[in-house]
């Protein structure tokens, strides 16, 4: 015997991922990393971030944002296209950005 808010559940489940795969449809995925720079004049440390990522065209691309402690702030960044490929039924772009960031403190941070 199935109960009716199970069913309820169920359902909004797989509607919740209907939206979120549907949504994200022309991402491909990516990656990041980072590397310390050292420091800067003011004692704020430097950080090179570094995002590839795929889409299936190339004037798509996503916007990271701080959604979590001190993210610091853009002194520099720079994006192109690394690659593409098109044919009747398959589009493919690589994007890649480096950004260089001055961080105030080593607190941990969140980029999304």
């Amino acid at each position: 015997m199935v109960h009716c808010g199970v069913l309820t559940m169920m359902y909004i489940s797989v509607l919740l991922l209907l939206v979120s795969s549907t949504s994200a449809s022309h991402y491909y995925g990516g990656s990041m990393t980072f590397t310390p720079k050292g420091h800067n004049p003011d004692g704020s440390l430097r950080v090179d971030v570094r995002y590839k990522e795929a889409y299936s065209y190339c004037s798509t691309q996503h916007v990271w944002f701080c959604s979590g402690g001190n993210c610091g702030s853009d002194i520099r960044s720079v994006s192109a296209q690394v690659d593409s490929y098109s044919n009747f039924s398959y589009n493919w772009c690589q994007m890649e950005t480096l950004r260089t960031l001055s961080i105030a403190t080593d607190s941990p941070f969140q980029l999304r």
